[in-house]
């Protein structure tokens, strides 16, 4: 029988986490440059975030309670929980453009703060001990934007979704520690 440690490194090279976390990164930041540039497709986008939610709720999850089947407990259950948190917000936003309840750039801005999130999702399997090639370039990215608008965009919805998502990461960054 396969050790667990197999299996997280047979699951990262069949690319279960890195494969979907790049192509979802990938495709959000270009849906947010197309809103940006005007283009309509709000329905377009909403749909494709709902198929992602649920693919993640149902396919990760599950990967996850299957990879790690002798982890602790609690630390299944708070990395399903962090992924449960991120399909919430993808399915929010989702909702917000369904019924068009923000302009298209603050919609913008609530992608890139998805994706954001979704490029830092390495986290959601940190006991992997398998380097990510991409961490690090992502992770300064998620910084910067971070530090411009977490908790002073102008758009309520932005706020409420990004800080979110940044209180599921237990984010520690001054902005987030000091105006809690």
């Amino acid at each position: 029988m396969p050790s667990v440690t197999d299996a997280v490194h047979e699951a990262y090279n069949a690319g279960i986490f890195e494969g979907n976390r790049h192509s979802l990164y990938r495709d959000i930041f270009k849906w947010s440059q197309e809103l940006r540039r005007g283009d309509r497709v709000h329905m377009n986008i909403a749909a494709k975030l709902d198929d992602f939610a649920e693919g993640w709720r149902t396919g990760q999850l599950e990967e996850i309670k299957r990879m790690n089947p002798e982890s602790k407990m609690d630390a299944r259950n708070n990395t399903c929980q962090k992924v449960g948190r991120l399909c919430d917000a993808m399915n929010r936003v989702a909702d917000i453009l369904r019924r068009q309840l923000a302009i298209e750039v603050d919609v913008a801005d609530l992608l890139v703060a998805i994706s954001v999130h979704v490029g830092r999702c390495r986290y959601f399997c940190s006991s992997t001990s398998v380097p990510d090639p991409y961490a690090d370039g992502l992770d300064v990215f998620a910084k910067k934007e971070h530090e411009l608008w977490w908790k002073t965009h102008r758009s309520r919805f932005v706020r409420e979704i990004s800080t979110s998502l940044m209180e599921s990461m237990n984010c520690r960054c001054y902005r987030c520690v000091f105006t809690n």
